[in-house]
């Protein structure tokens, strides 16, 4: 079974790209949340994998509150675990925060993968979707990293770590990303600007459904991932940050097998 998260579809096209190759089920970690789901049942040497974008150096929240509250009643040593995410240049220290955090539920973890794909922060200064020489760069080097990615998974292979923490990894991680979750976390300053038709595309592609269309004009609630699902889907580029979006780039990832959902 594959647990995933996803704004952009980086994160889904790799959980894809693992289910296709090992016949393992998918589901979605936002629908489960959203839902109060989190009690499953795993069948006699079924894998359990989660699958997750990293946010601010760093597990995102909501995939970590599920994680949290995950009850599998079959799981054992023998089960095999693992991880596998996607980032734009660096993870920091996700992959010790991964093995603390299934340490503390009790659990062990047998791998834990990583690609390298677009960019998707355009929310700070400095931070912008990458050029699309760079991205088709990211896309070639992804596609053939998946293909180890997966046998290893189909083989159970254990103690295997691809991992990027980049320059400074526990200044990135323990304190930019605590000012990330401390500061940046919070949906308000999104907006719709003039140019928005009130497509509603927006409210379809949030995955905890935090967007409601009123009188044709989107409006943020108080539960939002800062996945930037809407900015990115937007086909007017009518989702707006503060001040920081203006003139940034979009991303979707194209490679998904059904774009009807993130």
């Amino acid at each position: 079974m594959i647990f995933w998260f996803s704004g952009s579809g980086n994160s889904r096209w790799l959980a894809q790209q693992i289910a296709q190759a090992t016949g393992d089920s998918m589901t979605s970690i936002a629908e489960a949340v959203m839902q109060q789901q989190f009690h499953y049942h795993l069948k006699p040497s079924e894998r359990l994998g989660i699958v997750f974008p990293i946010y601010g150096w760093n597990i995102p929240i909501w995939v970590r509150t599920f994680i949290q509250h995950l009850q599998i009643d079959t799981i054992s040593d023998n089960t095999y675990i693992y991880m596998a995410c996607t980032y734009g240049d660096d993870m920091g220290m996700t992959g010790k925060e991964a093995i603390r955090l299934m340490t503390q539920k009790g659990w062990h973890i047998d791998s834990i993968f990583s690609i390298r794909m677009p960019n998707t922060y355009v929310c700070l200064p400095g931070f912008d979707t990458d050029s699309d020489s760079v991205v088709n760069q990211k896309l070639t080097q992804a596609q053939q990293l998946i293909v180890s990615i997966c046998q290893d998974v189909q083989k159970n292979v254990r103690g295997k770590y691809i991992l990027f923490p980049g320059k400074l990894p526990r200044t990135k991680t323990y304190f930019l990303g605590y000012l990330f979750r401390k500061f940046l976390m919070s949906s308000k300053a999104f907006r719709a600007e003039k140019n928005c038709v009130g497509c509603g595309i927006c409210t379809q592609v949030c995955p905890l459904h935090n967007i409601s269309l009123i009188d044709g004009i989107p409006h943020w609630n108080n539960h939002c991932a800062m996945c930037l699902s809407c900015y990115h889907h937007c086909p007017h580029h009518a989702v707006a940050y503060r001040n920081s979006t203006q003139k940034k780039g979009q991303w979707t990832m194209p490679l998904l097998s059904d774009k009807k959902t993130p």
